[in-house]
């Protein structure tokens, strides 16, 4: 993780560099850097497995009080190139503000508070898929009027943020989040309805119980059948 939040640092202020090289007032980029995993089950069975890897820089610079933006997903150095150009390209065709512009300088939090963001999971793909499983099995067993559902799914992913200036500001950040989520559907006589429950964190470990997830979306359900 430390290395790749200064890869993405070194890309940030590569931007930032030749955006000055242009010529350009102020300049600001933005990056982020999310993977993960989302599985599904329904019924039982696997619904769905999904890897993600994804991410972009955005860059704004402002040319005599006319900013322009661009961005891109690739991070090589000739494709910076490419994106800062369009930028100050972009903002030779935009209308003057006399607002546009960088926060002052003073107005930045030079040393911001580490917010205990980042908690990986450790957990493997059959594991993510039990606790999906395990939780749709709970919400099956626990009242006759559950008859269906539209599955259970728990997602993991991470990120990285990274934001410079030309203010000298650059910081970045990692963080988590979790979830497990179920959706129900339930049926009383000739009326059917449906609800779900969810539960989300930073670590893992915070997550409600599956049987919580399951026990809520229940509930949720059967108070729907009948309802005037």
């Amino acid at each position: 993780m430390i290395e790749q939040k200064k890869q993405l640092e070194d890309a940030v202020n590569e931007a930032l560099t030749i955006a000055k090289q242009l010529g350009v007032d102020q300049a600001e980029v933005a990056l982020a850097k999310t993977s993960g995993i989302s599985v599904n089950t329904r019924l039982g069975e696997v619904e769905n497995i999904e890897f993600n890897r994804d991410g972009a820089m955005g860059i704004s610079v402002y040319v005599n009080h006319c900013k322009g933006s661009a961005s891109t997903a690739d991070l090589g150095l000739e494709a910076i190139k490419s994106t800062v150009k369009a930028a100050v390209d972009i903002a030779k065709y935009t209308g003057q503000d006399s607002y546009a512009g960088l926060l002052d300088a003073n107005c930045l939090e030079k040393n911001p508070l580490d917010l205990d963001l980042y908690h990986p999971s450790q957990h493997t793909t059959d594991e993510l898929l039990a606790i999906a499983k395990e939780c749709e099995d709970i919400a099956f067993a626990s009242d006759k009027r559950i008859i269906n559902s539209d599955g259970a799914g728990v997602n993991s992913h991470s990120s990285i943020k990274v934001y410079g200036n030309t203010h000298g500001f650059l910081h970045s950040y990692a963080s988590s989040r979790h979830s497990l989520s179920c959706m129900l559907i339930g049926q009383q006589d000739d009326e059917m309805q449906r609800d779900y429950s969810y539960t989300s964190a930073r670590d893992m470990d915070d997550l409600f119980t599956p049987k919580w997830v399951a026990d809520d979306a229940v509930k949720r359900t059967v108070d729907r059948l009948g309802a005037r």
